[in-house]
């Protein structure tokens, strides 16, 4: 599978293309689905999208890095 990073305004041009919503209304979309992915996360919740993916926030060590004078 090739994989390629997208940004926001690329996924709204695909909404745009591929469904037939205006401009604005494809990016609101998107970042409405943004919006509720990362408000999920805030509050450490799974988030899981059928036929896709589940993810939850793993915690991780912290390193910390030691400051010189």
């Amino acid at each position: 599978m090739l994989r390629k990073n997208i940004n926001r305004k690329e996924l709204s041009d695909k909404v745009y293309q591929n469904i037939g919503f205006s401009k604005v209304i494809s990016e609101n979309i998107v970042n409405d689905i943004f919006h509720i992915i990362i408000s999920s996360f805030n509050e450490n919740q799974k988030i899981k999208i059928k036929s896709f993916g589940t993810f939850s926030k793993k915690k991780k060590n912290g390193h910390q890095k030691k400051l010189e004078n």
